[in-house]
């Protein structure tokens, strides 16, 4: 069970890609002539979100299992759309293959203590 679509697991062992270790089981049975069912309905994601990815991955046809109103935005958040993108002022820091960017890092806790504070405490328990 699960769906090629999705995003791959990131191999950086250049030993492990030369053996074949970055091709997902999926891409495998694919190439042995595997019959694909391929994801047709999602449940999950607010329907402006869903856009993407069905679009992107799934040639626009996955559809919606939710409406907009089942995904409504709880009041008081910072911003006013299922989806947005913030620009962070600052500057992301190096060490060997790892990446850091403590400001992003703050920015997106500061949103998310909100988002908990605007969501009562009934609903997170669901």
């Amino acid at each position: 069970v699960g769906d090629q679509c999705q995003l791959p697991a990131t191999v950086l062992s250049q030993e492990a890609q030369s053996r074949g270790l970055d091709i997902s089981m999926f891409d495998r049975l694919l190439s042995m002539g595997m019959e694909v069912q391929v994801l047709k309905e999602q449940y999950r994601m607010h329907p402006q979100i869903a856009a993407f990815p069905s679009w992107r991955f799934y040639q626009g046809v996955l559809r919606n299992g939710v409406s907009e109103s089942a995904r409504q935005r709880p009041p008081g958040l910072p911003v006013r759309a299922p989806v947005a993108f913030l620009h962070v002022d600052a500057v992301e820091q190096s060490k060997g293959p790892s990446k850091k960017n403590p400001a992003e890092a703050d920015c997106l806790g500061m949103l998310v203590e909100r988002i908990m504070r605007a969501i009562p405490q009934a609903q997170l328990s669901q």
